[in-house]
């Protein structure tokens, strides 16, 4: 899981490929919440370790999620949460 800010290099990358593919976006309904997910396959990072004279690189796929629920004490049309996640396979 990456928090905000972390490899914005790779986010920005991920936002940029975002909808280039077709079908990689799903909503999905469980109770009261709501989990709008789209993602980006085959991503290739690479960076340069400090003093190494050769880069690494890894490839990864970036997997997005915004969700929303409501909250039992709320009216049922008022979205009291959004959450973010951008967790990360090596493939």
């Amino acid at each position: 899981m990456l928090k905000d800010g972390n490899l914005p290099v790779l986010q920005a990358e991920a936002q940029k490929l975002k909808g280039q593919e077709p079908h990689t976006y799903r909503t999905v309904h469980w109770g009261d919440r709501t989990q709008h997910f789209w993602w980006v396959n085959d991503i290739v990072y690479e960076w340069t370790k400090t003093g190494a004279r050769q880069s690494q690189h890894v490839t990864l796929h970036y997997v997005h999620c915004d969700e929303t629920w409501t909250d039992a004490r709320a009216g049922p049309h008022d979205p009291v949460g959004v959450g973010l996640g951008a967790p990360l396979h090596a493939g």
